[in-house]
Formats: C-alpha cells, structure tokens, sequence
C-alpha cells in the first residue's frame, strides 16, 4: 500500500491525536516540532490551509481547512477563517496538503507482528524447498539463536498446496530446533530437534482442541495444529521485556508507516498487560491500543478483579477478553457444521468447548468485559452466537458489544442472528485473498 501512495498520492499526511504519523518523511517537517517531539508541547496547535477529511458523528464525509488540537486532542474543525479565533496557538501552514485521519486496526497481533518482523519471515516464500533454504540462511547469520523461530508461511499458495515436513527442514538445519509458524498462527512448522525438545514422538496424544499431523506410520510429520502448538510453545523459553519491548516498537514502526495510528490487540497476555500500561502511562506508547485480554492467561481472574481501565492518556484502554472457539480454514482447524471437501470425515477443531465458552462469556460478562470470540467456520459461528444468546438470558451483557472476530464462514440462518443479537462481526479483509482458493 506504502509504495501505491507514494506513487499516486504524494501530498498526503496522517495525523493521530497523540502524534503526528508521516506517510511521507518529505512532509514531516512541518508537524515533528509542534506534536511529536520529546521536549513539551504548546498545549493548542493549529493546522490552517488544509486539505483534510473525516468524518461526523452520523458517518457522513466531512471536509475541512483548518484543524484545531489541544493537549492531543481536536477540539474544532472549520474553514482557514477559524483559524483568526486562536491567535496564540502555535499556527502551521499546510500548503494545501491533504489530511486524512489515521487508520485503525480492529484486529490484530502486536507483540506477534513485532517479533515476526525481527525474526525470519516467510510470506514471500514460494515453496516449502526455498523456504528452507531461506531458513537455513538466517540460522548460519545468526548462530547465537538456541531456537530459530519465525512465521508466514502458507502452503495453499505453494506447489502441491501439502503441508511441509520436519524432513525438509532437517537435510539443512539438522542440530538446532525451527518452530515455524503459519500465517495465520494457526498451525506450526518444527524439524526433528524441536519435535525431540518438546518429547512429540509417534506416541504423543494431542490436546484437545489441537492436531499432530502424522505420515502414513502414525509418525509425526513436524506440523502441529492449534492447541498443539502448545506442545512446542511450552518448551521455548519466555520472551524477555527486552525482546518484548523490542517487538512492541518494531511493530509500532511498521504500523505508523503505513498510517495505522490505533489497533485492537487481540490476545494479550498479562506480561504484555503490564508492559502497555506502563508505556502509556509514560506517554511511551506509540500507538494507541485497545487490548483484548488472552481468555487464557493464568492471570485472567486477576485482571478481571481490577475492572476496565484506560490510561490518563488514552493510548491503552483494556474492557475485553479474547477467546477462540476453533482454529483457521488453511490449517484445516475453523469448525465446520459438514466435513472439509478435500478431508472427508474432518470438520475442523474446537479449541475451546462449549461448556468452557459459557463459564468464560459468564465470568466475562460479569466483570463488566465485552468479549470478542475468534471463529471462523460455521460451527464455531453459531457456537458462538448460541453461547452469547445463553448469556443474555443468564448474566445480561447486550450492552458491551459483544464482537465475533473474523465471522468468515456463517450459515445463512445465522447471519440476521448478529444484528437480532447487537453482535459485531469483526471482519478482516484480508480473508477474501488469502482463503479465496479455499472457498466457493
């Protein structure tokens, strides 16, 4: 998207409330020293001569010459004639530059994309034979690495669309473990060190909720699927805050390059609880986030008890709780209410049981928490609409906003159930490319 911007659209600024986010370095210039330096700040600044753009309270498109901001936050929009009304405010000329709002995130993975941008990443990779090759190079760079880790991988889009194996990995890093994970996080990519470290073996059961891909002799192929990822995850040891908080600024870069300024961090751990809450209270935060607690993290009745909170600041903001009801439809895990097509007798996976869902909705809800339920097939849709109908009827709650994250694939009966329910869809479009050979 950066690089069609910048060709198409050369006169473009991103502004958030707490920091001004520059497309372009070229028209940075004009707002570092009014809005995101470290020094203090003049409390009011004023944007006039403007292209800008947004919209009202009603979602109607709005346009606009001058923007007035105060201690972080806009305060009045207007023609270049309001400006007149606040002669003390610092007063910047934009030159007829156009002005957008910055983009928010309704889900994502911070701590996950901030470690994927510091580790290997195989997106790019064009089959399982090159992505080895790429991962066998990025080990040889990096011998101190005890564990080579890294994500994006996605076998739908490589020849053969079959899952790759410990075997291919082993010819070329045979000593050191690889835990590779899949684009969607949803399944893992280990050789046989791993395999050996985490004691996965032909005898191994796998969790419930979880898959150890096997070979035609029951043994092991290296691909772990949802909850069998914990298999390996338990083994590797904890980031520290000093990884952690590289992560978290890696992917804040990245986010306000392309003009993200907000996200839904969807599945935070306690550690990562502390770490936001800490950096937005030093105003050190630099995106704003709305984080959705891990529905398991030992540390979730606890968070619970302290209640919603948000920052003085209103970088962090914290009333919500993530949890899964299946897995995602490339590694075969979104549940579905009939069998896959290419894997007769299989319907995917529950990470989460019914009855578990109903304990979390009603501690959840009780708390005073939206909860946001990943699922993705249709069983796991209309899981989950049952659960949050239950809900209503036993503990209330309609009116936190109860969100379904990514709604992909829902029976047609259960469609209208989301508006008769005030139930957000959270929807990702990225699923209508990434998954569109997996579905009719």
């Amino acid at each position: 998207m950066e690089n069609i911007l910048a060709q198409n659209y050369p006169k473009i600024w991103s502004f958030s409330l707490h920091q001004c986010l520059p497309i372009f370095p070229a028209l940075f210039s004009l707002l570092v020293l009014t809005a995101c330096t470290e020094s203090p700040a003049p409390r009011m600044t004023v944007l006039t001569n403007i292209n800008g753009y947004t919209f009202d309270d009603q979602r109607q498109l709005q346009t606009f010459q001058t923007l007035v901001v105060d201690s972080g936050k806009v305060i009045a929009i207007g023609d270049n004639q309001l400006a007149k009304n606040f002669t003390n405010a610092v007063i910047v000329n934009g030159h007829g530059k156009t002005l957008l709002p910055g983009i928010t995130d309704a889900h994502g993975h911070v701590s996950s994309l901030g470690y994927t941008l510091l580790q290997i990443d195989l997106r790019k990779a064009p089959s399982a034979i090159q992505a080895a090759y790429d991962i066998a190079e990025y080990a040889a760079n990096k011998p101190y690495l005890n564990w080579i880790r890294g994500r994006g991988w996605n076998q739908v889009l490589w020849p053969g669309q079959n899952f790759p194996t410990a075997k291919v990995l082993d010819e070329l890093v045979p000593n050191r473990p690889i835990w590779m994970e899949r684009i969607d996080g949803h399944a893992g990519w280990a050789n046989s060190r791993a395999l050996e470290l985490a004691g996965i073996n032909a005898n191994t059961i796998a969790p419930p909720g979880g898959e150890i891909v096997r070979d035609a002799d029951g043994n092991p192929t290296g691909i772990l699927i949802d909850n069998a990822m914990n298999l390996v995850n338990q083994v590797i040891p904890p980031p520290s805050t000093e990884e952690l908080a590289a992560a978290v600024e890696a992917a804040s870069a990245h986010l306000l390059s392309i003009g993200i300024t907000s996200t839904h961090d969807a599945g935070v751990s306690a550690s990562e609880h502390q770490f936001y809450s800490e950096l937005a209270e030093s105003k050190k935060l630099r995106v704003r986030l709305y984080g959705m607690i891990s529905s398991t993290d030992p540390a979730l009745n606890t968070i619970l008890a302290e209640g919603t909170s948000v920052d003085a600041n209103d970088l962090y903001s914290v009333r919500s709780v993530k949890v899964y009801t299946d897995g995602a439809l490339g590694s075969r895990g979104a549940a579905l209410l009939a069998p896959y097509e290419d894997r007769p007798g299989h319907s995917g996976l529950l990470l989460t049981s019914q009855q578990q869902l109903r304990a979390i909705l009603n501690q959840t809800i009780s708390a005073g928490f939206q909860v946001a339920i990943h699922a993705i097939g249709d069983k796991g849709n209309k899981i989950a609409l049952d659960e949050i109908e239950e809900a209503y009827a036993s503990v209330g709650g309609r009116h936190l906003r109860h969100r379904i994250e990514h709604a992909q694939v829902v029976a047609l009966n259960d469609i209208p159930r989301f508006k008769a329910l005030d139930v957000i869809p959270s929807m990702q479009p990225t699923h209508a490319t990434s998954d569109m050979n997996m579905a009719e």
